[in-house]
């Protein structure tokens, strides 16, 4: 009964969502619906993010879907540096390392 007379007050949303693991695409979800008025439960397994591997180059689509998100002030904040080489390294192979 309580759903019903909630559900008919204007701007109230009965949407609850949780979402499984903090990565990126769990994270952006989660902050998209939030901004939307969706109640979200972020879960993840672990207390902090130091992790084996994490994504550490924004791409430029990253950096479109950032902006698309409302979020280029950020961006633009956030400490950065551009990547001056690359290495590949292959097993048995001789290292190659290119300057960009």
């Amino acid at each position: 009964m309580r759903r019903d007379k909630e559900a008919a007050k204007p701007g109230v949303s009965l949407s609850r969502v949780a979402i499984v693991g903090a990565g990126a695409a769990g994270a952006t979800l989660s902050w998209l619906l939030a901004r939307r008025g969706i109640h979200v439960t972020l879960l993840e397994r672990r207390r902090d993010f130091a992790r084996e591997f994490r994504g550490e180059v924004l791409m430029p689509s990253g950096v479109e879907a950032l902006e698309q998100m409302g979020l280029r002030d950020v961006l633009e904040k956030t400490p950065s540096r551009a990547q001056q080489e690359v290495a590949f390294t292959a097993t048995g192979a001789r290292d190659v390392l290119l300057t960009v």
